[in-house]
């Protein structure tokens, strides 16, 4: 056990690489960091190691976090749609950084054809059109899916035309508040079990082994196991 160590610790270095990494492997890895020994590791270790500190290997996970919120979101208001629903998204945060550039407090502004607003309101009537024919393949298919919009669609049925908002109106302004209340709470939600996860070895280790268990079975079962 002492002398395990003792090369572990000490001599591992002058043990040098396999030969086989830098001889039958060559095309491969070449005399790189892998298959290199002393000197040559040593000195590409020295060039190469800094680059990996963990100030300089953070990646930013902001656009990731805001994909993965918009899949689950798109889902879960449009179930089998949700290709579709990923554009009404993609579209409806454009209108946000749009609308963003708007001057707030500042009377008639909004009415104006300034370039701005010109694409505030060509992608106000895009959002509404994909959302309606949505709603209309829906009602077409006479199908009856499990998710946010149908919902809405089952509220619509005993809607009552109310100071001008009609039923389609309802329809469209409200899938377009489910969205931003569920995108909001899911990425709250994935940015603190990140958060959690970090702070919790542990934790990571019992859930990359699940990950892993559920990965390695078929897709059906998979699917079966996650919804219970």
């Amino acid at each position: 056990m002492e002398m395990v160590k003792e090369i572990g610790l000490h001599k591992s270095l002058s043990l040098g690489k396999p030969s086989y990494l830098s001889k039958d492997r060559g095309p491969l890895l070449g005399q790189g960091i892998l298959s290199s020994s002393v000197p040559i590791w040593s000195h590409q270790r020295k060039i190469i190691a800094p680059e990996f500190f963990p100030d300089k290997v953070k990646i930013i996970v902001d656009e990731d976090l805001r994909s993965l919120s918009a899949d689950i979101i798109s889902r879960a208001c449009f179930g089998s749609n949700y290709s579709k629903g990923e554009e009404i998204f993609s579209k409806l945060k454009a209108l946000q950084m749009a609308m963003a550039k708007t001057y707030i407090g500042i009377p008639g502004m909004r009415y104006l054809p300034s370039k701005n607003n010109r694409e505030i309101w060509k992608l106000e009537k895009e959002i509404d059109s994909l959302i309606l024919s949505v709603v209309n393949h829906r009602t077409e298919e006479a199908t009856h899916g499990k998710d946010l919009l149908q919902m809405i669609l089952d509220s619509a049925e005993t809607y009552d035309d109310y100071k001008g908002l009609s039923k389609e109106r309802f329809i469209v302004d409200n899938c377009k508040n489910m969205y931003f209340a569920g995108y909001e709470t899911t990425a709250t939600t994935l940015s603190w079990t990140l958060m959690l996860l970090a702070a919790s070895p542990d934790w990571q280790a019992r859930v990359v082994l699940r990950c892993l268990k559920l990965v390695k079975m078929d897709f059906f079962r998979m699917l079966m196991h996650l919804e219970t």
